[in-house]
């Protein structure tokens, strides 16, 4: 039987092991470390994609993490089949695999990883499935996050040819788009460079001050088709306690405020969890008051966020609202409420222009206008409006998508925002919120569409040879926007010129064709007899200056054997000679 003492300390031992049994590491980042942003021949799997989960501090976590892995095949829609796996668990380095199986399917399919106890932490990279050609891949440096005034590493980047084989001595071409849109010419180690013996490429970007994602594209210098790209993000080396909501509130005299909600960045830009922040108040005169908020501490919660509001207060003027991160009074985020005589209430906010606008890629909308007004049916001016802007996948964009983010109502009630140009197409949503009240909001969507037409390019069906009296096989053009987009319903006109040098459209499949709604248009050479060198010409019916043409070659045609029988003969001109024995 147990003694007392030896009871205590069983329980004592169970209860320490039940508390450390509960305790899981908080994840901080889920990454791809490997196989990102490739491309691979259709028949063939991918090389294995390799993401890395890693906690709070940056270190590696243990084994044991699961993560499921989605799959979007090249039309967006999510696909249950063609991953080696769905689902893994992280070994003893923190990391888990995953690879695209063997698909004829042409195409740039998204890979996203996502670990299972944390939806919010996710990260994606896409996979090219081309046909029989050079194929780019990013070996290493692909996605990776840098600090402000740092060259990041080395983006090596592998070309193979059709066989699997490196390829050697092929120039490539880097090109930069800053976190703005805006392509340069300046900021990469290098703009070009040749493969090596193995078949590699590399760059890197250089020190900046400027944050956000830069984009990094590689490109085979003799066909602009065969491309890969991946991001480098340029991060503050520090931590923050940021505004996200409810700042600079306005409210009337005995109304609490909406709630006021500061996150907490880590070094890397990264929620800061589970941190205690401390809130204090000064009132209008300058004190210092320990009344007068709905929380004066908290801990930040899954998302870096802690909130607190002002409590309704009498006297008027400016209330300032301080957080400071516990461990470290030197970190800290301040903003303003200001309290002012009970005025009508706000009652809605509407759209008043700017409304489903439908823009090419690179180009900013229109102003899209929103008003508020008060209950008496009047314009309020001085009311904070926030904007959002969420993207095709629902994902939030939180910088640089929009003009504005706030703005306060002028005379008229009206505030506004505009779209800022992109090269990704799809419909995006912008709403507006009256930051002192929540519940008042409305929204209207953008969608970008390709825009104009800017080159046309042979992508299937190039340099045939056949047999005279046969066809070709089809011939495939791609019309594109400026980004590569499929630019849709546009004519094309094709045309054949002859190994005599004749140009007519006789002889073809198709004459004139409409884009469809990838860009792409076929036609091909009809069975002719004539032998010899061919050019098919691609031409936008609406600006002949986009324009593309490729060769098929006409060889002799096949002899047709005649058929020798039982003991058949021919002679030199493959003429059929009587063998039989005549009587003499």
């Amino acid at each position: 039987m147990l003694s007392f003492n030896n009871y205590i300390k069983c329980t004592a031992l169970l209860l320490v092991y039940g508390v450390l049994s509960l305790w899981q590491p908080a994840f901080a980042a889920i990454t791809v470390t490997a196989g990102g942003e490739q491309q691979v021949f259709a028949g063939a799997d991918s090389a294995a994609i390799v993401f890395s989960v890693v906690d709070e501090h940056g270190n590696p976590n243990t084994t044991g993490v699961p993560v499921n892995f989605n799959l979007l095949n090249p039309t967006g829609n999510a696909v249950t089949v063609g991953l080696l796996n769905f689902s893994d668990k992280t070994d003893e380095n923190g990391q888990v695999s995953t690879r695209l199986k063997s698909t004829d399917t042409l195409g740039k399919y998204t890979l996203i990883a996502t670990l299972t106890t944390d939806a919010t932490q996710s990260v994606s990279t896409h996979i090219s499935v081309l046909k029989d050609s050079t194929a780019f891949t990013v070996i290493s440096g692909g996605n990776q996050e840098v600090f402000a005034g740092l060259d990041s590493a080395d983006i090596v980047i592998t070309l193979v040819d059709k066989y699997g084989k490196p390829n050697v001595g092929v120039q490539v071409n880097f090109s930069l788009v800053e976190p703005t849109g805006n392509a340069v010419i300046v900021g990469l180690s290098k703009f070009t460079d040749k493969t090596d013996d193995k078949g590699q490429v590399s760059t890197r970007l250089k020190s900046t001050e400027v944050l956000g994602k830069y984009t990094i594209s590689a490109t085979l210098a003799t066909d602009s088709v065969q491309s890969v790209s991946t991001t480098v993000t340029v991060m503050v080396d520090a931590s923050a306690i940021v505004v996200n909501s409810g700042g600079n509130q306005e409210v009337p005299a005995g109304s609490d405020s909406a709630e006021i909600v500061f996150t907490l960045l880590d070094k890397y830009g990264k929620p800061n969890v589970g941190a205690l922040v401390n809130f204090s108040l000064v009132d209008p005169t300058g004190s210092a008051v320990i009344v007068g908020l709905s929380a004066f501490s908290d801990e930040t919660d899954d998302t870096g966020q802690v909130s607190t509001r002002l409590k309704g207060m009498e006297t008027l003027g400016n209330y300032t609202i301080t957080a400071t991160l516990a461990t470290d009074n030197s970190l800290s985020g301040s903003t303003d409420v200001v309290v002012v005589l009970d005025v009508l209430t706000n009652v809605a906010i509407t759209l008043i222009s700017g409304s489903s606008q439908q823009v090419p890629t690179g180009s900013d909308s229109a102003d899209i206008v929103f008003k508020v007004i008060n209950k008496g049916g009047n314009p309020s001016k001085g009311v904070q409006v926030n904007f959002s802007l969420v993207d095709p996948m629902g994902n939030s964009i939180v910088q640089e998508g929009l003009t504005a983010y706030a703005a306060e109502t002028h005379e008229n009630g009206q505030v506004s925002t505009r779209f800022k140009g992109t090269d990704i197409i799809g419909s995006y949503t912008i709403t507006a919120t009256v930051a002192t009240n929540t519940k008042l909001f409305t929204g209207t969507n953008v969608v970008v569409v390709a825009g104009t037409a800017a080159k046309l390019a042979v992508i299937e069906g190039s340099n045939q040879t056949f047999s005279a009296g046969k066809a070709s096989a089809n011939i495939r053009f791609k019309l594109s926007d400026a980004f590569n987009n499929g630019v849709t319903g546009q004519v094309i006109d094709f045309k054949v010129k002859t190994p005599a040098g004749e140009i007519s459209n006789e002889g073809l499949s198709a004459t004139l064709a409409t884009s469809d709604v990838n860009g792409k248009v076929m036609t091909r050479l009809e069975a002719t007899d004539s032998q010899g060198i061919y050019t098919i010409i691609a031409t936008l019916a609406a600006n002949e200056t986009v324009t593309a043409n490729t060769t098929v070659q006409v060889t002799e045609a096949l002899p047709n054997l005649p058929s020798l029988g039982f003991g058949a003969a021919t002679d030199n001109d493959w003429n059929e000679v009587d063998t039989t024995v005549s009587e003499w």
